[in-house]
């Protein structure tokens, strides 16, 4: 059976898989999900978790009472479930900042407005997040 192998950088993070080795972890099988993971020699683990947006709702009235929810779900690098995220989760909405802290692997954020245009919802989250997302909700 042929071996396939994570090629890990200084810091940890996986930046391919192949056959062959700069610093060898040993893979059960080829996964295109191992990319962006982070390999924690310690435990011997790969760590990466993906975060994916929502909304109720793409369209909100530019009248302040209006509102769209917007919830992130982290799940692992498998797309397993991640209550354990521990980490804030950062969405920029049109250039501006907010963190909320999530509960059993959800964060939600709600948005309204008095202008009308577009929200542009994104996270901006680093460490072990190998994937953002982002949304857009029109105002009208």
């Amino acid at each position: 059976m042929q071996k396939i192998y994570a090629q890990i950088d200084d810091n940890g993070k996986v930046y391919a898989i192949s056959q062959l080795a700069s610093e060898i972890v040993e893979l059960p099988a080829y996964d295109e999900r191992y990319m962006g993971t982070t390999y924690d020699r310690a435990t011997g683990t790969f760590i990466g978790y993906i975060i994916q947006l929502s909304a109720d709702k793409t369209q909100i009235a530019a009248d302040g009472v209006d509102t769209a929810s917007i919830t992130a779900t982290v799940t692992d690098y498998l797309g397993n479930p991640a209550p354990q995220f521990g980490d804030d989760i950062v969405f920029e909405v049109n250039g501006q900042l907010q963190a909320v802290t999530p509960e059993g692997g959800e964060a939600k954020l709600t948005l309204t407005s008095t202008q009308s245009g577009t929200l542009n919802v994104k996270t901006v989250n680093g460490g072990y997040v190998k994937q953002n997302d982002n949304v857009t909700i029109s105002v009208v």
